[in-house]
């Protein structure tokens, strides 16, 4: 940069020697190699629609593991990734939480929890004769754990599930008028 120097607003590409021992940068050791810039971002791209392929343990394809696709897809040892994160095999959250966005009153979904076992959500207009969901994806067995809220404060509206399967639930308030509900059913 036209402000830089050797301590500062460069950008640096290189192999550190056999002997290499630095405790300021333990990143790579001996014989690693590298590429890093000094105070300032560093932009690693195409400059077309053509996909960022990162490997290890080889040259040929079979030791890409991870691509960034022209649409800003990302394939975690997946090379056609069609969602923002596609990962082919086993994902580990150490933290225990899990972001799954939101869902509103016209969405419907079910996701794979990192325990391996599936959670549907959704709503359904329910009454004290009337409220059938239908699972996104249906399990392998009966789900484990259906449970249903109603979005209204009246006490008689208050939801229960009534019988549950591994493809649908039917869920009923006290009141004879429907009210939205919203329901979530985990199982396997």
């Amino acid at each position: 940069g036209d402000t830089g120097n050797d301590s500062f607003g460069y950008i640096d590409l290189g192999i550190n020697s056999s002997t290499y021992s630095n405790t300021s940068y333990t990143v790579v050791g001996a014989l690693g190699g590298y590429l890093y810039s000094s105070n300032s971002d560093l932009g690693i791209g195409t400059a077309s629609a053509c996909n960022l392929i990162f490997h290890t343990g080889g040259t040929v394809a079979a030791y890409e593991r991870m691509r960034i696709v022209a649409n800003g897809n990302i394939g975690i040892v997946n090379t056609t990734p069609v969602n923002t994160l596609t990962v082919t095999g086993n994902a580990y959250i150490s933290q225990n939480t899990l972001s799954l966005g939101t869902s509103t009153n016209a969405a419907n979904g079910y996701t794979y929890l990192p325990n391996g076992f599936k959670m549907n959500w959704g709503w359904v207009s329910a009454n004290s004769t009337a409220g059938t969901v239908t699972f996104t994806a249906a399990y392998a067995t009966n789900a484990y754990i259906v449970t249903a809220t109603s979005n209204s404060a009246v006490a008689t509206f208050g939801a229960a599930v009534v019988t549950t399967n591994n493809t649908a639930a039917s869920i009923r308030t006290a009141n004879a008028t429907s009210t939205n509900v919203f329901w979530t059913a985990i199982g396997y």
